[in-house]
């Protein structure tokens, strides 16, 4: 196992190099660029202006400026704000617990419901509940997250006032789960119920098929009872395909967390990218997508891993 987990991250070095490679090459082609607020000021002389530009080190080729940045990230600087000259790593530590908190209460609300109902429908084929289920699935699953997120802040923070409309919590009160259990209800269920919608199909349709295998009648000619049969057998097997899609949901939760921080003021990464992104500040996004790349090489070894926990027939190589 050791082994293995070596062999993988030893393969994402040039996997991640490339990544990072790519985005800093692409952030070089957007229009404006870091100065461009500046640039606009009709008192700034060319001397000034190229001075500002030697000092944040915009003068160099951009090779060369990744070349600089990536030796830095060896040795665990991301550099610094070109607006706040904070340092990066600063910056993404202060906004990761919001965003993880985030996160994990929405994979946790979307897996507990999306498992709930897809057993519920895969045990119950073609039965009005299960076809209820199977309509309401497709309508979430198309619904825009952003417009979903416009309607809960519409209807429960504009017109009911049953939470509040953004934030953490409430101004100048630190944060608890008391006093910021509120401000996470409309966040998290914007983010969890297209994937509460997604993986109740997954799961439906890997329950109709485990039932149908011979392990599951052979349970039953034995005289198992059907909870029984449900929970130690066809729930275990059912769950492995879910393994890959809930793994690789990460890296896009991740990125709904933008457009959700954004539309409810959460102060976690997403909102950081956004500020960053229109800012067009580069060590922040880096410092942000390389967080995210990080992420997808993660959740890849560990869906292995999971692979060969719920089902030993499976051997790494």
């Amino acid at each position: 196992m050791s082994r293995t987990v070596v062999k993988r991250l030893l393969e994402a070095i040039p996997l991640l190099l490339l990544i990072t490679l790519m985005c800093y090459a692409l952030l070089e082609r957007l229009p404006g660029g870091p100065l461009a607020m500046v640039g606009a000021n009709p008192h700034l002389t060319a001397v000034e202006r190229a001075r500002l530009m030697h000092a944040l080190g915009l003068d160099l080729p951009w090779p060369v400026r990744y070349v600089q940045w990536l030796g830095g990230v060896l040795h665990g600087d991301l550099g610094r704000s070109l607006f706040t000259g904070r340092p990066v790593g600063t910056m993404l530590l202060e906004r990761l617990g919001p965003t993880l908190l985030l996160m994990g209460l929405a994979l946790a609300v979307s897996l507990a419901l999306g498992v709930a109902l897809g057993v519920w429908g895969g045990l119950r084929p073609r039965s009005r509940s299960e076809a209820a289920i199977g309509v309401a699935s497709v309508i979430l699953y198309a619904t825009p997250t952003f417009w979903l997120g416009l309607v809960l802040l519409w209807a429960f923070a504009a017109r009911l006032r049953w939470f509040p409309s953004g934030g953490m919590a409430p101004l100048g009160v630190p944060w608890t789960p008391a006093t910021g259990g509120p401000y996470l209800v409309l966040p998290v269920l914007m983010l969890a119920v297209g994937m509460v919608a997604s993986w109740s199909r997954y799961v439906r349709g890997s329950v109709l098929e485990v039932m149908a295998q011979d392990f599951v009648r052979v349970a039953r000619a034995k005289g198992l009872s059907e909870v029984r049969i449900v929970w130690r057998h066809v729930l275990r097997n059912a769950l492995i395909p879910l393994v890959t899609v809930v793994m690789m949901a990460l890296p896009s939760l991740a990125g709904g967390a933008v457009v959700t921080e954004t539309l409810f003021s959460w102060p976690g990464l997403g909102r950081l990218f956004y500020d960053a992104l229109t800012r067009r500040d580069y060590p922040v996004l880096m410092g942000v997508l390389l967080m995210s790349a990080v992420l997808v090489v993660a959740c890849n070894l560990v869906a292995d891993l999971l692979y060969r926990r719920l089902d030993p027939r499976i051997r790494l190589e």
